[in-house]
């Protein structure tokens, strides 16, 4: 019961720790998916990053595309979640663009996280892989 309690408590005080980095938290990459009219998938003509780039009120650097064909940009200044927000949805307003969103790096956990930390999960991946390979 004690223990139980503890564990509990070491929790919240963690999880208290990291509340304000979550939360102060800037992005300084976005993901945006054009239409097939507005270009061909993973291509970027010069006239739809200036519009993107007028969208955006703020200068636009292609870093890469996805394998579906979605652009990814770095932002010239980081963005708070409330510049973000309205960023995104000048964006999203436009008719040449399919989707945007925001590209957030991920807090990875020590040892894989919780779902992967028994044994149970991971043989059956290993299993599920080999039998692809099959």
């Amino acid at each position: 019961m004690l223990q139980r309690w503890l564990r509990q408590l070491v929790v919240t005080m963690v999880l208290a720790a990291l509340a304000p980095l979550a939360g102060s938290q800037t992005v300084s990459n976005i993901r945006v998916m054009l239409h097939p009219y507005a270009a061909d998938p993973g291509k970027l003509p010069d006239a739809t990053l200036a519009r993107l780039q007028t969208l955006a009120a703020q200068p636009l650097t292609l870093t890469g595309t996805t394998r579906t064909g979605g652009l990814e940009f770095a932002l010239a200044q980081p963005l708070n979640a409330a510049d973000l927000a309205g960023l995104l949805q000048r964006l999203r307003n436009d008719r040449s663009v399919l989707w945007a969103q925001a590209v957030v790096a991920a807090l990875v956990c020590a040892g894989g996280g919780a779902a992967w930390s028994r044994p149970s999960d991971r043989q059956r991946v290993g299993a599920y892989a080999q039998r692809q390979r099959a």
